[in-house]
């Protein structure tokens, strides 16, 4: 998937993880990492990994499209199927 979305794009970086404790008091922590990120790395293209088990939409819904989607079983102990994708965005 991403081969071949470097066919096509060149990126800058990529968000490796991004997480938030879900029981904070403080609502909208992902979302100004997300805009802090932005501000300091304008005109960047940036891609992420995620899939069908986390909140995907989280990412769409902040501008991000998704550049490829895959299925693959995940093993761990026992089979997990997953909806990989691929979302990208320039800042």
């Amino acid at each position: 998937m991403l081969r071949e979305y470097k066919k096509k794009h060149v990126p800058d970086g990529e968000i490796r993880f991004l997480a938030a404790n879900p029981d904070l008091e403080i609502r909208g922590i992902g979302t100004i990492l997300l805009k802090e990120l932005e501000r300091r790395e304008q005109g960047k293209e940036i891609y992420l990994f995620t899939d069908d088990q986390c909140t995907y939409q989280f990412y769409e819904h902040r501008g991000f499209e998704k550049a490829g989607e895959e299925d693959i079983i995940l093993e761990l102990g026992n089979k997990i199927p997953l909806k990989c994708f691929l979302y990208r965005k320039r800042v």
